[in-house]
């Protein structure tokens, strides 16, 4: 009986801990996103109407801080894409 328990009670905090870290991406991309896509906005507003790769290099590489802001964004995203990817093909490792 207690093992069905300690088995309940982890996968509460598994649970917990995936809303955990998609509520985090969800913030990141809600203040840090938000906040570099508007200071790109002129960039995006060029670019909506001529569309070049060579566009969207210079507007990422002489906007520093915005740049840095949505390669965290989709880092921390891609992060958490994999990690939970892992657990529903492998399973929970012993360790965790």
């Amino acid at each position: 009986m207690a093992d069905f328990e300690l088995q309940q009670q982890v996968q509460r905090l598994h649970r917990l801990t995936v809303w955990g870290r998609w509520l985090f991406v969800l913030g990141c991309w809600l203040v840090i996103g938000s906040a570099s896509l508007w200071v790109l906005w002129d960039d995006i507003a060029l670019m909506r109407q001529y569309f070049t790769w060579t566009a969207l290099r210079y507007a990422l590489a002489f906007n520093y801080w915005p740049s840095i802001g949505l390669a965290f964004c989709l880092a921390i995203t891609g992060a958490v894409l994999v990690w939970q990817s892992r657990n529903i093909i492998l399973g929970l490792s012993p360790r965790e």
